[in-house]
């Protein structure tokens, strides 16, 4: 069975979202917290202070490109995009997919310096988990994936609202 977008986005949604006790995660406290927060929670106590904020694990929280609506509510979302490209072996019985997978953090640009940091954080994060990602999933039919870009803060116009993206860009082959 060839893995497709629907499975991708599923595995990567559900990797961020895994819940897991502090403990596992190596964090102070106690309680459940999932990985998205587990690396935002490291990055902060990495850098000394508390920039990023958690994001609940709720769906409206995590978008894909296609389905941004009702964002006006919030101030933070993960979003995922992706492109792919079919390529056919020369038996015409197998096929490999290439796909350029986009994760990215964008967060309500409220016009302080601290957005601009926590946006270059947040892309750092994000390519820690997507490291991680990749390392972990190699029974899903990764075959090789790789960074090929760190997506700097950039401000874009979602909806009417100034946003700050940023984040992570992977090229990977599936088999």
């Amino acid at each position: 069975m060839m893995i497709d977008f629907e499975d991708i986005s599923e595995s990567i949604f559900d990797y961020l979202r895994e819940e897991k006790d502090k403990s596992e995660w190596g964090l102070p406290g106690s309680g459940d917290v999932t990985r998205l927060n587990a690396y935002i929670e490291m990055k902060n106590i990495e850098k000394g202070d508390s920039i990023l904020e958690t994001i609940p694990n709720t769906d409206n929280r995590y978008i894909l490109e296609q389905r941004m609506r009702e964002i006006t509510t919030l101030n933070r979302w993960i979003d995922l995009s992706m492109e792919e490209v079919v390529e056919l072996n020369s038996n015409f019985d197998t096929a490999s997919k290439l796909y350029a997978i986009q994760l990215s953090s964008l967060i309500k640009d409220d016009l302080t310096n601290n957005t601009f940091y926590r946006s270059i954080r947040m892309s750092e994060v994000l390519k820690n988990i997507m490291v991680s990602f990749f390392k972990c999933n190699r029974n899903k039919g990764f075959a090789y994936g790789e960074t090929t870009a760190i997506l700097t803060p950039e401000r874009v116009n979602v909806k009417g609202d100034k946003v700050i993206k940023s984040g992570v860009t992977y090229l990977i082959t599936i088999i």
